[in-house]
């Protein structure tokens, strides 16, 4: 499924989007590299952002979960500080395909998923 084109987003951040139940966020790490992640910290199960598409912390080196302040690697999504370390965050395989970002949306949870309940 397109979801944006890679000029939506600029190099070290992320974007996040709904796409059904599910809440998700591709991360730019460079010029033509994009990871995408379903939104939800894997210690909780809460969103990662407070606000809109702030995702990074302070010098866009990792997504940090603004509930913890867990860190993961933008571009495999290990958590590398925080109570979920060693943890990882739901990643769902994307492309881009003449400059728009097409994620996998079959590698989402469906509606009866724990993941798409409140925590």
């Amino acid at each position: 499924m397109q979801v944006c084109k890679l000029d939506d987003i600029p190099v070290s951040s992320a974007h996040g989007y709904v796409i059904g139940q599910n809440n998700i966020f591709i991360v730019r790490t460079a010029q033509h590299e994009i990871a995408a992640y379903l939104n939800r910290c894997p210690h909780m199960g809460v969103p990662l952002n407070w606000e809109q598409n702030r995702f990074m912390d302070n010098d866009c080196s990792f997504i940090r979960c603004a509930t913890h302040g867990a860190m993961f690697e933008p571009d495999t999504g290990l958590c590398i500080l925080g109570p979920c370390r060693g943890e990882s965050l739901w990643q769902l395989a994307c492309t881009i395909e003449n400059g728009n970002i097409q994620v996998d949306v079959s590698e989402l949870p469906g509606s009866d998923s724990p993941l798409n309940q409140e925590p």
